[in-house]
Formats: C-alpha cells, sequence, structure tokens
C-alpha cells in the first residue's frame, strides 16, 4: 500500500516540527511538508500530490479558512482535517459545511490524531463524539439557507458594501486570492454566477446570519 502523503500548515514551528517528526515515525505516511503559511502550502498543493492536509485552524494573520476554501477551489479532493487548540460546536458545524472532514484538539494524543487521519480517509467524520453532538445541537438552518462562516459574512458584507476583491482584501487583512476563493464559495454556497446576484441573494435570505457579525 503506498503511503499516505500529508501536508502540514501550522505556523507553530515547535508543533508542526515536532507532529511531522511522529507522523514521518510511522511508515504507512509520507510528509509532503511542513508549511507555516497558506502562500507555501499552496504552493505545494499546485506541485506535489498531497493525500491529507492537516490545517491548523488559527494562523498567525490568516485562516485556516482561507487555506481550505483556496484548496477545494483549485480543485484538491483529499482530505482536509483541521487542527486547533480550541473550537465551538457552531465552529464545528462551519468547517463540516465547508468539507473539513474532521477536527483534531491539539491537547489531545498523536495517536489519536493518527486514528482520525485513517478514518477520515475512510470516508468517517473524525471529530470527538461530544464535540459533533454539541454542533448537531445548535439551531437548524432556514430550509434552502446554508450556513455562512464568519469569514464569508464579513466579505459578504464588504461586497454589499460596493467593494472590489483587492478593497476587501485589504480591509479584511488577507490576499486577494484568499478573497476570491471565498466570492467563488459564496457564489457555490448560494447558486449564483454574479456579484449582483450574491448581492440580491444575500438581502432576502440572508440577512438574519449577516446581522450576526
Amino acid at each position: 500500500m503506498n503511503p499516505i502523503r500529508v501536508l502540514l500548515l501550522d505556523d507553530h514551528a515547535l508543533f508542526r516540527e515536532g507532529l511531522a517528526r511522529i507522523l514521518a515515525a510511522r511508515p504507512e505516511f509520507t510528509i509532503v511538508r511542513a508549511a507555516g503559511t497558506v502562500a507555501e502550502a499552496m504552493q505545494v498543493l499546485q506541485s506535489q500530490a498531497v493525500d491529507v492536509i492537516l490545517l491548523d485552524l488559527e494562523l498567525k494573520g490568516e485562516s485556516g479558512i482561507d487555506m481550505l476554501h483556496q484548496a477545494k477551489a483549485a480543485g484538491f479532493g483529499g482530505t482536509i482535517l483541521i487542527v486547533a487548540a480550541d473550537v465551538s460546536p457552531a465552529s464545528v458545524r462551519r468547517l463540516v459545511d465547508q468539507g473539513a472532514a474532521g477536527v483534531f484538539l491539539k491537547g489531545d494524543p498523536p495517536e489519536m490524531l493518527i486514528d482520525y487521519i485513517h478514518r477520515a480517509r475512510e470516508g468517517e467524520m473524525a471529530i470527538k463524539q461530544q464535540l459533533l453532538l454539541a454542533a448537531l445541537r445548535e439551531p437548524g438552518r432556514e430550509p434552502g439557507q446554508k450556513l455562512l462562516t464568519a469569514r464569508e459574512k464579513e466579505i459578504l458584507k464588504q461586497i454589499l458594501a460596493g467593494q472590489s476583491n483587492k478593497e476587501i482584501a485589504l480591509v479584511v487583512g488577507s490576499s486577494e486570492s484568499a478573497v476570491k476563493g471565498i466570492v467563488q464559495q459564496l457564489f457555490q454556497k448560494m447558486g449564483v454566477r454574479s456579484r449582483s446576484q450574491l448581492v440580491r441573494m444575500a438581502l432576502e435570505q440572508y440577512q438574519a446570519q449577516l446581522s450576526e457579525v
């Protein structure tokens, strides 16, 4: 069996290098790269084959959600497993909505992460039961409406204000390509093809969610 090719993205060098050593010591894994930024990780995805991305949720000056969106927009069809120090039930639900295969908490033992990687690769949802149950108890979305992430709400509000992708990137402190990826994700979520349609849909059906920002 071919080894599972893993890309690590975490801005804490000590954590990512330690995790890389743990996984590299096991024959079923190959570490493609231990990256510290979204840009570095995206360069790896564009040049090398990756099966699993271990994605830190809170990156310095960036968001793991940006990486998730960019990877999906670039056509990455592998497994994305979120690694976080802490995460709320609402965030778990949003991450799952966005295509994450699971959530691993940094305080849990490495053996659990190894199990989660295998479970996620097999199509299972790799999340602690108590976290998953708490996420399922979160209020449901309205019929026909998809839950927006905090980042999507932030960017959608800037679109409603008439800002371009470049202007939005400056406001939210992200790259223009990351903003473009999230805008495309919003198009897909709302089933629209243009910014004008996006604005109309947001005003008609998503005002309640946008008011939460």
